[in-house]
Order: C-alpha cells, then structure tokens, then sequence
C-alpha cells in the first residue's frame, strides 16, 4: 500500500495530497472501536481515487482496505517549498497531515454511538 499519493497542484506552491494510514487502534470514550465509528459516522469507507494501475490510482487491495475500513483515507493540501519536495519532506508534511487529522476526528468521534434511556 501506498502511503502518499501527490495529485494535482492547487496552486503555484501547493499540491493535493492523498495519504493512506492504518485505522487506529483502541476504542472511544463510549467504548466503540474507532473503526467502526469512522465507519458509522461516513468519515472513513470511501477512497476519490480510482481503482486501476495507472497513475493517480490505487489497486483493488487497496481500494477494499479502505472500504472495510482498515485504512484511512486523508486528502489534503500541502505547501511545497520554493527549492522543491524531497522524500524526507513528503513524508514530513504526510506525518504532520496525519497527526492533525487524527487529533481531529478523535475529538469529533469521541463519544460517538453513545446512546441513554
């Protein structure tokens, strides 16, 4: 699997990016696992690329290991610096994308599924 995808620029300096991260482990406040709640709650299951294996798309592995939820699709926009990207730098802004991404959606997910009465 691949873990970053660079699709098109956005603009002069800045470039989509795809990333493709494990599920993590553990569960929420309310005890759900994060993959089902990134299931239940639509933010995860789905991938923009096409399945294929040509350029700017993933294969079918792939593409199921997202739609069963096991990896995380994250599409994000990042800043290339004037003297141009390095491997080492790729996988820098894929790291901090994946960081925020994940502080963020466990804050949105945290007591996701909760039910009373």
């Amino acid at each position: 699997m691949a873990k970053l995808h660079i699709l098109l620029g956005t603009s002069p300096t800045s470039y989509q990016l795809v990333i493709h991260v494990p599920v993590p482990t553990g569960s929420n406040a309310v005890g759900a696992t994060w993959k089902a709640a990134l299931l239940a709650s639509g933010i995860s299951g789905s991938t923009m690329l096409v399945t294929g294996t040509g350029l700017g798309q993933i294969t079918a592995a792939e593409a199921a290991d997202i739609t069963a939820g096991d990896v995380i699709e994250i599409v994000t926009d990042a800043r290339v610096e004037s003297g141009g990207a390095t491997p080492a730098s790729l996988n820098e802004m894929a790291n901090k994308a994946t960081a925020a991404y994940q502080d963020r959606v466990k804050r949105q997910l945290k007591f996701y599924g909760y039910t009373q009465g």
